[in-house]
């Protein structure tokens, strides 16, 4: 009976210190590793590649392994963004939906969830209008709702409702809007990009940079003109007047002023000349006004994801 009592409380004490053990390790396992989140991160950049090609079924892989690993709303609701855009309308809805039933929901993204689960019921129940988009000029890159689309001119079927639209075209400033569209009249948004002018070209640098010593030279060669004349009119006069050492200095300062003046002239006519020569060359074979846009820069682009890249990771 003794040794009973005894090694009851012992084995018991031993059973309680292995529960405590097992849902100690449990919770610690229940929570993201460091390595997790900077795994996580990683395919999110890979999603966020695959999804600004239109690859949706490789961000959502993607993106399915980061939440795995990290259970962030943000994640999620970029998972159920790429189902929409690879219509799995019903798992973008589910997804949707869990991320507006989490209380760590960024309130900015509750707002997107919002707009997006509503546009997908529309199209779950086949509430659909015209969207047409043209744009001057036409073939900008054109997203609807962050999915990429094509270019416009673009016409086809959406969800009524508010839909947002952003266009991009190298060497014009993006044109973000909204376009809302009803059910039973047509749609049409008519856009205007406005240009950011071009870059210079090498030879157009060279030729403005000519010019200017040529400008440069111009004037120099006027300034030491007029001291060069008026050396010549003191040798003249101390001449006459049989002041020889005046003339001396005379003519010494006068050959410096007029050698100073002739070489200014040169370097002014010859900059001027390659100036003019090289901008004209450039001008001449450089792209016309049409082809203009390829000597910009890119606009610049949007986080593809809509909202993970510019809010961060929650850690």
């Amino acid at each position: 009976m003794k040794a009973s009592l005894t090694a009851f409380p012992k084995l018991t004490l031993s059973v309680l210190f292995a529960c405590l053990l097992s849902l100690a390790s449990g919770l610690v396992v229940g929570q993201p590793t460091k390595d997790d989140k900077a795994l996580a991160a990683e395919l999110y950049e890979r999603a966020a590649a695959s999804y600004k090609e239109g690859e949706y079924e490789t961000a959502i892989g993607y993106l399915e392994q980061a939440y795995s690993l990290d259970p962030d709303p943000v994640i999620l609701y970029n998972l159920g963004r790429s189902f929409e855009g690879n219509a799995q309308l019903d798992k973008a809805e589910a997804a949707l939906l869990k991320v507006q039933a989490d209380a760590k929901t960024p309130e900015e993204v509750q707002v997107r969830v919002t707009a997006d689960l509503k546009r997908i019921s529309n199209l779950k129940n086949n509430q659909l209008g015209e969207l047409s988009i043209q744009s001057n000029p036409q073939g900008a890159r054109l997203s609807l709702d962050d999915r990429n689309v094509g270019k416009t001119p673009y016409s086809d079927k959406v969800a009524i409702g508010e839909h947002a639209v952003l266009l991009q075209l190298d060497g014009y400033q993006s044109v973000e809007t909204v376009a809302v569209v009803g059910k039973n009249t047509p749609t049409q948004l008519n856009l205007e990009l406005r240009s950011l002018g071009r870059e210079l070209s090498g030879l157009e640098i060279a030729s403005y940079v000519a010019l200017g010593v040529g400008s440069v030279g111009l004037i120099g060669g006027l300034v030491t003109y007029f001291p060069a004349a008026a050396a010549s009119d003191d040798l003249n006069t101390a001449v006459d007047e049989g002041k020889w050492d005046v003339a001396k200095k005379a003519k010494s300062d006068g050959k410096l002023w007029s050698t100073v003046s002739t070489a200014s002239f040169a370097v002014g006519f010859v900059g001027l000349g390659v100036g003019a020569g090289l901008l004209t060359y450039a001008l001449l074979s450089g792209p016309s006004s049409e082809d203009a846009a390829s000597w910009a820069p890119d606009a610049v682009a949007v986080d593809p994801l809509n909202g993970a890249v510019s809010m961060g990771w929650r850690w």
